[in-house]
């Protein structure tokens, strides 16, 4: 919390002190997929950051190119019939494609519960959300990493934020958003 509100007052990350439950590291610090998956949660500011890391992890992990179990993934739009709500996280249960590849049908679990819901294929990596989207049809994503956007409101044990600066938004508040969602341990990896 103390290092949310350094980074709050727009001060670097760089210049925080304290480095008992915060880590500051280098670009660098990430060797393998391995260091990435050791995260309960990785946060980023880009959407092009997001899919990167989200393919190097499923690529490290020897995952295809199409869902599979285990696969953590991120629901984005509120099913309320369904009890599912957009930036609910959890893992794929088991999966069946549908409609020659257009859909699939996985049971998603999430918080200890399964819920079977259709997901749209051509969500996955950041692809088409809203467009094809029809009836009882959902667009899920990976979400080894996310946004601090997405991440609102959500906190997880062990975090590793990926520090990206942009001019269309006060990096203060989303550095304090970004820092704020790690319970334990956050791992801050420094943009300079």
């Amino acid at each position: 919390a103390k290092f949310a509100e350094h980074l709050r007052a727009g001060k670097r990350a760089r210049d925080w002190k304290c480095k008992s439950k915060v880590r500051l590291l280098d670009a660098d610090a990430m060797d393998s997929f391995q260091d990435l998956i050791d995260y309960d949660q990785i946060i980023c500011a880009f959407n092009r950051t997001r899919l990167s890391i989200n393919a190097a992890v499923r690529e490290g992990l020897g995952r295809g190119e199409l869902p599979e179990p285990e696969d953590r993934v991120m629901c984005l739009k509120n099913a309320r019939w369904l009890g599912l709500f957009n930036g609910m996280q959890g893992t794929i249960d088991r999966i069946w494609t549908l409609g020659g590849g257009e859909a699939y049908k996985i049971d998603f679990l999430s918080d200890g519960k399964v819920y079977r819901a259709c997901a749209l294929a051509s969500a996955f990596d950041g692809g088409d959300r809203i467009n094809r989207v029809g009836k009882g049809v959902l667009p899920f994503d990976y979400a080894w990493a996310v946004t601090a956007h997405k991440f609102q409101g959500d906190e997880a044990d062990r975090v590793l934020v990926l520090e990206e600066r942009c001019g269309a938004w006060s990096h203060a508040r989303w550095a304090y958003t970004a820092a704020s969602r790690a319970r334990e341990r956050l791992d801050w990896i420094c943009a300079d």
